[in-house]
Order: C-alpha cells, then sequence, then structure tokens
C-alpha cells in the first residue's frame, strides 16, 4: 500500500510539473531530438547561452576533425566564454562552469553539429560582418591551439563562413597569418632535423636511442618497428589523459612525442 502511494505521489507531481513547467520538457525533448542529431533546435532564441551552445558545437566538430591537443583546446574555449561579462555574471563557480564546458564538449565532439543547421542559425541573428568575422576568428584561433589548422579543420572554417555569407578575402585575412606561420615552422623543423642527423652524434648512437623507446632490438625490421609504435601510441596518447590533471596530461604528451620522434627517425632508415 505504502509503495502504490508513493507512486500515485510521484505521479501527481511530475503532471504538476508537466502543467506549470512545460519548458522544462519541451528543453530535455528538443535536446534529445535535435542536438543528439547534430542539428540546431528550431525557433531556437537569441541569447548568450545559446549562442554559447553554438559555440561549443562548432568546437566539438572541429576537436573531431582532429583531435590533438584537446586539453589545451578545452581550456581555450572556456577562458573564451568566461570572457563574456554577461556569462561570468551567471556562472561564479569557475570549477563547475569548467566541467560544464568540458562535458559539453565531449557530447558535441561525439554529435557533430550539421554547418547547414549553424549557418541557419546564425542567419536568423542578422549578425554584422565584424560579428561574423569574430566568429571566424574564434575558429580559426580554436584550431590552431596546437601551432597547425589540420585541412580538415580548414575546410570546415572556410564551408561555414561561405555559408554565412562572409567574404572570403575577409576569412583569408584571419587564416593566411597561421597558414604562413605553420609553414615556417615546418621548415624550421625539417631544418633542425637535418641538423640533428648531420651532428656529431652518430646514426648508430641515435637507432640505439630510439629503438630503446620503442622498446624494440637494433635489429628490428620496419614491421616490427610499426606494430611497437601503433601499441605505444595507443597507450601514451595524450587524448586519453584530459581528463587528468595537468602534470599527468603534459607527461602523456611529452611520451607521445618521444614515441613519434623514434617513429619517424627509423622509419627513414628504411
Amino acid at each position: 500500500m505504502e509503495i502504490f502511494t508513493a507512486f500515485v505521489v510521484l505521479i501527481i507531481f511530475i503532471s504538476i510539473i508537466y502543467l506549470f513547467f512545460p519548458h522544462i520538457f519541451r528543453h530535455g525533448q528538443q535536446f534529445r531530438k535535435y542536438w543528439s542529431k547534430g542539428i540546431v533546435p528550431p525557433n531556437l532564441s537569441n541569447s548568450n547561452e545559446n549562442i554559447v551552445l553554438i559555440y561549443i558545437s562548432m568546437s566539438g566538430l572541429l576537436v573531431g576533425q582532429h583531435p590533438v591537443e584537446v586539453h589545451k583546446k578545452l581550456v581555450f574555449l572556456y577562458k573564451y566564454l568566461l570572457a563574456d561579462e554577461n556569462l561570468s555574471q551567471i556562472e561564479d563557480r569557475h570549477n563547475s562552469f569548467f566541467a560544464e564546458v568540458r562535458s559539453s564538449l565531449i557530447y558535441a565532439r561525439a554529435h557533430p553539429i550539421q554547418l547547414d543547421s549553424v549557418a541557419n542559425y546564425l542567419k536568423k541573428l542578422n549578425l554584422s560582418e565584424i560579428q561574423k568575422l569574430n566568429f571566424i576568428r574564434f575558429l580559426s584561433d580554436f584550431a590552431f591551439i596546437d601551432q597547425q589548422i589540420h585541412p580538415l579543420e580548414l575546410l570546415v572554417i572556410e564551408s561555414i563562413a561561405e555559408k554565412i555569407g562572409l567574404d572570403k578575402a575577409l576569412v583569408e585575412q584571419v587564416i593566411k597569418p597561421m597558414i604562413e606561420m605553420q609553414e615556417r615552422r615546418a621548415r624550421q623543423e625539417q631544418e633542425s632535423w637535418k641538423n640533428r642527423t648531420t651532428s656529431n652524434y652518430s646514426s648508430s648512437n641515435y637507432k640505439v636511442k630510439h629503438c630503446g623507446v620503442l622498446g624494440i632490438s637494433v635489429n628490428a625490421d620496419l614491421k616490427e618497428i610499426k606494430k611497437a609504435y601503433r601499441k605505444l601510441a595507443m597507450e601514451h596518447h595524450p587524448d586519453k589523459f584530459i581528463n587528468a590533471e595537468d602534470s599527468i596530461y603534459q607527461a602523456a604528451q611529452q611520451k607521445f612525442i618521444e614515441i613519434q620522434t623514434a617513429y619517424e627517425y627509423l622509419e627513414k632508415l628504411f
């Protein structure tokens, strides 16, 4: 009897919430029905909170295209959103907000937003050219956290810019300096690599060192090298430690770089 009474009370309680606070249910249904499919809900209002959702959704899409330095990108997104004065007033507990941004970014990455859907929402806001450019600048800065803009990230940025009607010349002004910096850095790394390989440190010592990193014999063939690399890369990939402390994440990142460097060196010997 007590169980039945409790059940009836629960039903009445839910009915009252539905009658007097129907927006709670509509929001939940809307979230599941549209966001989970990568679609911006129809008639989404123009508010700071909803614009934040657009920024997070696009960030998640970019992370999905090139999942490198994810923790740094998360921190960048968090600081960017927190810089909004209105949002800062709404959320005073920064630690709580960081956790919300992190979980939202993970969700957005798992449910890639559709560019046409984002473009349609932004068009309804009648954004100025400056506002559109600031949006593209944010996406470009977010993608460039790892000091490069991957071709897939670039495709996303250029596509959304075109869909919201932003002039290509303006987009190029934002992206071109980053691409030039990326190319300059690649040339410097290539030159540095050449200098290292022609230094007094003998090639045999380099081989011993890098084989030690991968945990293989100096007589290992290319197949063994690739197998060892894949195994260690999976174990130490920084994305596995995105929720860990910064010190642990940084250690994993450094280890991953060592593994990557060792593999690239040994692969060139064949």
